[in-house]
């Protein structure tokens, strides 16, 4: 609203922004893809490269968890190409690695390793969680190959960087591809182990959810009362300008008939000063009528 009173469009965009990634979020995945094309729009008109990519980047992953492989692919090769002709090395590797994701969950197993890889491999920049996202999703898509030594390879490596991290949702992920590949190898204690942990993390991730679930609930109903509110003032602010109005109406009436009222008198005086002029001629005639007999 402050970005919007100022027209301050840089500022809009980013809220806009900002209002789709907590529809992301809350999985209001289409929601959040038009507050995301909003936000593109504006970031367009200003060609913000970064920003443009960070939008598209942002759509590309919706679209991705709908499953409309198509427009994510792509949504996030556009994000990757502006990342890099922007020169934001931890977008670009975030784009590697969704695309990566994408086709992991496309089943396009093979593609989906070469972009891990190259998201793993990606010099010009490095981040830890990105590493860790690459190799858990690396190890995924081998135990989908069911290549489950590599895999747990990967897995182990993604459990150490989250734990690192103290990042829930990629310890619960890692964990819960180690439990996969310990069972698939015969070692049914170690795979119990990690998937204890794996459900003890979701459980977590479920709370929080849930309580964020609560707290949206909660503001949907402030707004609920606020709307309430800006509806009953909207209604007081007509009752006030239709008083007004009446107020206005019923003085310029009174101001009319005043006006009336005292043309009616002056012309009834006026006339009172006639007849009396008209008697005194008639007088005066009458006189004279009266001398001319004689």
């Amino acid at each position: 609203v402050i970005n919007r009173s100022i027209n301050y469009t840089r500022g809009m965009a980013k809220s806009i922004n900002n209002k789709g990634l907590i529809y992301l979020g809350q999985d209001r995945l289409r929601d959040a893809i038009t507050e995301f094309e909003k936000a593109l729009q504006l970031n367009v008109q200003m060609k913000d490269t970064v920003a443009m990519a960070v939008n598209y980047f942002n759509i590309g992953l919706c679209l991705g968890e709908l499953r409309q492989f198509d427009s994510a692919f792509y949504n996030l090769h556009v994000a990757q190409k502006l990342a890099q002709a922007g020169g934001n090395g931890h977008l670009e590797q975030m784009s590697l690695n969704r695309i990566a994701e994408t086709h992991f969950n496309a089943t396009h197993y093979k593609k989906a390793i070469k972009y891990y890889y190259a998201a793993l491999n990606f010099k010009a920049y490095q981040d830890n969680w990105e590493r860790c996202f690459a190799y858990s999703g690396l190890a995924q898509t081998l135990f989908q190959l069911k290549q489950y030594d590599q895999a747990l390879d990967y897995a182990e490596k993604s459990f150490i960087i989250a734990q690192e991290l103290k990042a829930k949702w990629d310890i619960e992920r890692a964990a819960n591809i180690l439990s996969q590949c310990y069972a698939a190898l015969g070692d049914y204690e170690q795979g119990y182990t990690y998937l204890s942990i794996a459900r003890s993390y979701k459980d977590s991730l479920i709370n929080e959810k849930k309580d964020n679930n609560i707290n949206y609930l909660h503001l949907q109903d402030k707004k609920a009362e606020n709307f309430e509110l800006l509806e009953e003032n909207a209604i007081h602010k007509q009752v006030i300008k239709n008083n007004r109005l009446i107020i206005f109406i019923t003085s310029l009436f009174l101001v009319i008939l005043i006006g009336l009222l005292f043309l009616l008198q002056r012309n009834i005086k006026q006339k009172k000063v006639l007849n009396r002029q008209l008697q005194t001629i008639n007088g005066e005639l009458l006189r004279r009528k009266n001398e001319l007999r004689k």
